[in-house]
C-alpha cells in the first residue's frame, strides 16, 4: 500500500464516531486501528522489518479490544488461525502458554482497576469480561491469594 489517504482515514474516523451501534462501532474502532497499525508496519522500511512476532500481535489485541478475551479459540478467530496453530507459536516464542498468558493479562487488569479506581466488583469484573462477580471473586483469590475486597484494602493501608 502507498501512504496515508487523510480524506478516507477522516472518513472512516467519523463513520465510526457517528455509528449508532455502540457494539459495532466499537469492533469497528477496533478494526480500525488494527489496519492503521497494519498500514504503519507496512509503511516501515523493509529492512526494519521482521516477521511479527505473535507476542505483539496479542498484545495489541488485548490492549485495543475492550471486551477481554477469557478462551484462545476467541482469539486465535480473530487472527483467523486455529487455536492449537496461535498456541504453539506463542508457546515456542515466549515459552508461556496462551490460556496461562489470557488469564494473567486478565487478573493484572482486574488488580489494576482495583487498585486504581472506586468501581465496584462487579462492574469490574464485568470490564474483565466476567459474567458473575463471583466467578471474578474466586479467580482474584486464587492469583493473589486474597479477595477482591481484601486486596484492595491492603493496598490502601500501605
Amino acid at each position: 500500500m502507498g501512504g496515508f489517504d487523510e480524506a478516507l482515514l477522516l472518513s472512516i474516523t467519523n463513520a465510526i464516531y457517528q455509528s449508532e451501534h455502540f457494539q459495532h462501532s466499537n469492533v469497528s474502532l477496533h478494526l480500525f486501528l488494527a489496519l492503521l497499525d497494519e498500514l504503519s508496519y507496512e509503511n516501515t522500511p523493509k529492512e526494519f522489518t521482521k516477521k511479527r512476532p505473535v507476542k505483539e500481535l496479542v498484545d495489541g489485541y488485548l490492549k485495543y479490544n475492550q471486551n477481554p478475551v477469557h478462551q484462545v479459540k476467541e482469539l486465535a478467530r480473530s487472527f483467523g488461525y486455529h487455536e492449537k496453530y496461535l498456541s504453539q507459536l506463542f508457546y515456542r516464542e515466549t515459552g508461556i502458554h496462551l490460556k496461562q498468558y489470557l488469564t494473567e493479562y486478565i487478573m493484572e487488569r482486574g488488580r489494576e482497576l482495583l487498585l486504581s479506581t472506586n468501581l465496584s466488583i462487579a462492574a469490574i469484573s464485568s470490564q474483565c469480561g466476567f459474567s458473575e462477580p463471583h466467578n471474578f471473586s474466586r479467580s482474584i483469590r486464587h492469583t493473589y491469594g486474597m479477595s477482591p475486597s481484601q486486596l484492595r484494602q491492603n493496598f490502601k493501608q500501605h
